[in-house]
């Protein structure tokens, strides 16, 4: 595997899930935290049409995404983990 879902969110039923690799004790809170805010994001800036596709991260979303005040810091931790996430097992 070379990547993870760590999180989704269903708008038909306002659901955010998050992956249980996150209740990792090495996961810190604010990385938690901004998987969260990106899920919620999702209600807020709908994936979009681009031709065939659907575009789940539009500018507007990936804009709204870097506001947050922990995004350099959880991207660099994602970058420096996602080996560790990836390793998870139930």
């Amino acid at each position: 595997r070379h990547s993870i879902r760590l999180g989704t969110y269903t708008h038909d039923q306002k659901l955010i899930r998050i992956h249980p690799a996150l209740d990792q004790a090495h996961v810190p809170r604010f990385f938690v935290a901004f998987v969260v805010f990106h899920e919620l994001l999702h209600h807020v800036v709908p994936a979009r049409e681009q031709g065939a596709r659907l575009d789940h991260h539009p500018p507007e979303f990936k804009q709204r995404e870097r506001i947050h005040p922990d995004y350099l810091r959880a991207v660099r931790w994602e970058t420096e983990h996602l080996d560790s996430l990836l390793r998870w097992k139930r």
